[in-house]
């Protein structure tokens, strides 16, 4: 027994001396932690279907979760440029009716998250059920182009829609119009996403075919991961991306200086008055507009010198808050032109900018001259200095906000023009019923209107003004800047629509909304598109 105690205890001594034995092995590699992201942005989101999100921020959530035939990469300046998603490339032909045909290519990699292959079939479904009516789909119009689309919508039929898969690798497009804006936002889009259709309506978002797929929903947050099955895997940027679920302004921004947020959207004023590089447009505007058929509104003079009175910088500093910015027209900024850019553009080329380059809409006015003209302008529609003018009421939604423009206008028509307007503040419901129907009908002189663009693009602002206001000139500039297949002649076309109509003066353009964002000062790579869409895939170190 001694003696094979001895050499248990000689066995182990030597096992200490060799080098690798157990006594002295190597020390294991700490895990670290993955590099995760948690972010604030918008409003808590209700739903991961593309077709129907609508929160703010869904936007954000949903280019990271899918990938659309085209998608977005750096461009080099903090701006978003298209470039080849799960499309590998694309052709586009147009037919014997002159009609454009685009084939995408799908690439032979791209798949779902669990593995399963993307296929053409898979972009055939997501658009026949983002036109379906019953869908109910705020998005829908985005396919408005598409030929069929119009046939969808009055027969409730998806399958008129002009979309094909001749085969799993292939998707074709025919479109019924000239679209530019078609592959930047329709076919880079977020919600024109392709979704998994043998999944139950809840269940759409648990399978994905981006960067990341949804590994975590709670009331909290959610989590997402880099897909394990995405195509393009690398090994930059965040593994994980928490989206958390906002509270209000001043708290994520106590969580964002705590350091608990890299990222924040919207900014608290107190935060977004430090530094107006924070902040983005909205492309919205909010307007008056005079109901052409009312008297004595259906005067081209009075209009015009209701709009030459204001100064929307007047009504923007009534408001006290930095997250809107007067308007400079009736397009907002953030909306895209799609001509020829300059060299020194890599972003996108905003209509707004171009519109300096047009020279549709000056840079600055003249506030007092604009004010003695309108005022012979009143004179010689027989109000000279407001004398005789009949009543006028200004309908608005009840706001604080609404409150606060219709009192600065109230307030610089009676100074300028000597005329007495009354202000009218009512519920939603309300405002809908007063505003409905054509002109003639509708019961109001001046109202107040949010004017949004369904997607980034000129033409569905201007178009609303082809029911009620009649225009000659407006529809003939519309309807050719529809036909031409040239998209600087289009382009310049919109720009002399827009101008027509600050000219006559059925609407007057006050003031821009915006969104704000904050990202840590330890992250840089993060690129975005206007309104406030952020991509985060990239984000490193800085």
């Amino acid at each position: 027994m001694r003696v094979k105690n001895r050499i248990l205890l000689f066995c182990t001594a030597l096992a200490a001396l060799l080098p690798g034995c157990a006594a002295e092995q190597d020390p294991q590699p700490e895990e670290t932690a993955p590099f995760a992201l948690t972010v604030c942005v918008g409003e808590q989101q209700d739903t991961l279907d593309p077709a129907l999100a609508s929160a703010a921020g869904s936007e954000t959530v949903l280019y990271h979760l899918y990938e659309n035939l085209l998608c977005w990469e750096d461009g080099g300046t903090g701006w978003a440029s298209v470039t080849e998603g799960q499309a590998q490339r694309y052709t586009a032909e147009t037919d014997g009716s002159g009609h454009t045909v685009y084939t995408f290519t799908l690439r032979s990699g791209a798949a779902w998250s669990d593995g399963k292959a993307v296929t053409g079939d898979d972009f055939v479904a997501a658009w026949q059920r983002l036109a379906d009516p019953a869908t109910a789909s705020p998005h829908r119009e985005l396919l408005s182009a598409v030929d069929g689309y119009q046939d969808v919508q009055e027969t409730g039929n998806r399958s008129l829609l002009g979309v094909e898969a001749p085969d799993p690798q292939t998707f074709t497009v025919r479109l019924a119009e000239n679209c530019p804006w078609f592959l930047e936002e329709v076919c880079a889009g977020a919600y024109t996403m392709p979704v998994r259709t043998d999944l139950e309506e809840n269940e759409i978002g648990t399978v994905s075919n981006g960067i990341y797929t949804l590994t975590d929903r709670t009331g909290e947050y959610l989590r997402l991961e880099r897909s394990a099955t995405y195509y393009g895997l690398s090994d930059n940027g965040p593994e994980e991306i928490r989206f958390r679920t906002p509270g209000t302004p001043e708290e994520d921004f106590r969580r964002f200086e705590a350091g608990e947020l890299d990222l924040l959207s919207p900014l608290p004023d107190s935060a977004l008055a430090e530094s107006e590089e924070d902040w983005l447009p909205v492309t919205a505007v909010y307007s008056a507009v005079m109901n052409t058929a009312a008297p004595p509104f259906d005067i081209p003079e009075v209009r015009q010198a209701f709009r030459l009175a204001v100064d929307p910088q007047f009504a923007v500093n009534a408001l006290n808050t930095p997250s809107v910015r007067a308007a400079a027209g009736l397009i907002p900024g953030g909306v895209s032109d799609y001509g020829e850019r300059p060299e020194e553009e890599n972003g996108y080329w905003d209509f707004r900018c171009h519109s300096l380059d047009k020279v549709t809409v000056p840079s600055e006015e003249d506030y007092a001259e604009n004010c003695r003209l309108a005022q012979r302008l009143m004179t010689q529609a027989g109000y000279p200095n407001g004398e005789g003018f009949p009543p006028a009421e200004y309908l608005y939604v009840q706001s604080e906000t609404g409150g606060a423009v219709a009192q600065a206008l109230r307030q610089m028509w009676y100074e300028q023009l000597g005329v007495q307007v009354t202000l009218r503040g009512v519920t939603e419901e309300e405002y809908a019923a007063l505003t409905a129907g054509v002109p003639e009908e509708a019961a109001y002189a001046i109202a107040a209107q949010m004017f949004a663009a369904p997607y980034s693009d000129a033409a569905p602002l201007l178009n609303l003004w082809r029911s009620g206001y009649r225009n000659a000139a407006l529809e003939l500039l519309l309807d050719a800047a529809a036909s031409t297949p040239s998209a600087d002649v289009r382009d310049a076309m919109l720009h002399d629509a827009e101008a027509l109509l600050l000219a006559d003066g059925p609407v007057i353009p006050i003031y821009n909304p915006g969104t704000s964002f904050r990202l840590a000062g330890k992250w840089s790579g993060l690129y975005r598109r206007p309104n406030g869409i952020c991509f985060l895939s990239g984000i490193t170190g800085s």
